[in-house]
């Protein structure tokens, strides 16, 4: 058994030896009761992963970096689905590298919609995130459903630049600063976003520019999605605003 990191550079070791020499793989994270893995980084794989490197039409491919960035953004996905990103860069090594990031084949273009729901992700909860002073810190939360609040925190920080900024979301807390990401224990900063006063100011004055004759919900969810309604302070409002039309 072969374990590999979240990193591209990790997963296509274990992808090409997984596809060539059958070697069964597993996520580093994840459990290996019974079964003592080797890591990617042992110097014997990575002289075998060479070797079959060298033996592969389209090997090079692998080092691209429009394929590490592919890899990149779905080994954040939520579904870890090792075998679809396996089968895709099947694909590649039978195909080329722009029958992988054109979408051709199926896991292709299935891997090309986990990386756009990934990358969506972050856009939209580096946009929408809201952040609230904490003594000396910037602190916000972002209801992320993929591994990219490192990526969020990240986004917010370079808008914030010399201002330290604390991310909580569901799979981790992080910290943020000059370009580097950190996990942090963010439960001491819960309370402070349960006290935030503008969330109040900013959701009275939301109610205010409210009019009836333009209550449109499904505009209302193409700017900000349903799925981020009852994280945001205007989310009830736009609930409320939907029944209203339905009634």
């Amino acid at each position: 058994m072969l374990k590999f990191d979240l990193t591209p550079d990790a997963f296509v070791r274990a992808a090409l030896l997984h596809l060539r020499d059958g070697v069964e793989i597993i996520a580093g994270d994840e459990q290996t009761l019974f079964h003592p893995a080797l890591d990617t980084d042992d110097p014997a794989v990575h002289r075998r992963f060479l070797q079959l490197l060298e033996s592969e039409r389209w090997g090079s491919a692998l080092g691209e970096g429009r394929i590490r960035s592919l890899l990149f953004f779905c080994l954040r996905h939520r579904s870890r689905n090792w075998a679809l990103m396996v089968s895709a860069l099947a694909e590649l090594l039978e195909r080329g590298p722009e029958y992988l990031l054109g979408g051709a084949g199926e896991a292709s273009h299935k891997l090309l919609a986990m990386r756009s729901q990934v990358v969506r992700e972050i856009h939209r909860l580096t946009g929408f995130t809201r952040l609230t002073p904490v003594q000396e810190l910037l602190v916000g939360e972002a209801p992320t459903r993929h591994l990219t609040g490192d990526l969020v925190a990240l986004g917010l920080a370079r808008r914030n630049p010399g201002t330290p900024l604390v991310l909580l979301t569901p799979q981790g807390d992080w910290l943020a600063l000059k370009g580097r990401v950190r996990p942090v224990d963010g439960a001491p900063f819960r309370s402070h976003l349960d006290k935030d006063s503008f969330r109040r100011t900013w959701l009275t004055y939301y109610r205010s520019q409210f009019i009836d004759e333009r209550n449109n919900p499904r505009h209302a969810a193409r700017a900000i999605p349903r799925e981020y309604w009852q994280w945001l302070a205007e989310g009830e409002e736009l609930d409320k605003a939907r029944r209203q039309k339905r009634e």
